[in-house]
């Protein structure tokens, strides 16, 4: 029979287990939804590549000086692809530390369950 001092004690270790649980749980939930929002931006900017290019003709690429599939101006074609490979940079960033850090999280859990 327990005292009710153990009685609180384990009541008390119950519930940072259950608090930590959860917490976990909605770190889990974080990183699915940061990775997901990842990918979806990735594959709308390289989806949307081709139909931000169509606007120009074939002959607009052997003008000398125009480095831009958007015609028009060199400046601009340079700002909206860089722009764009900076978003693309960010967000594989993004993602690759998110799966990083959850394989980080799923080995420490493997971990803590084989001391037990």
């Amino acid at each position: 029979m327990r005292s009710n001092t153990e009685r609180v004690a384990a009541v008390e270790r119950r519930a940072r287990e259950l608090r930590r649980l959860r917490a976990r749980r909605l770190s889990r939930i974080a990183a699915a939804c940061g990775t997901c929002a990842s990918l979806v931006i990735i594959i709308a900017l390289s989806l949307a590549m081709p139909r931000l290019g169509a606007g120009g003709s074939a002959a607009d690429y052997a003008l000398p000086g125009a480095a831009s599939i958007f015609g028009g101006g060199a400046a601009a074609g340079y700002v909206v692809i860089g722009a764009i490979a900076f978003t693309l940079g960010v967000c594989v960033t993004v993602l690759c530390f998110k799966l990083r850090a959850g394989a980080g999280r799923d080995a420490e859990d493997r971990d803590d369950r084989d001391n037990r």
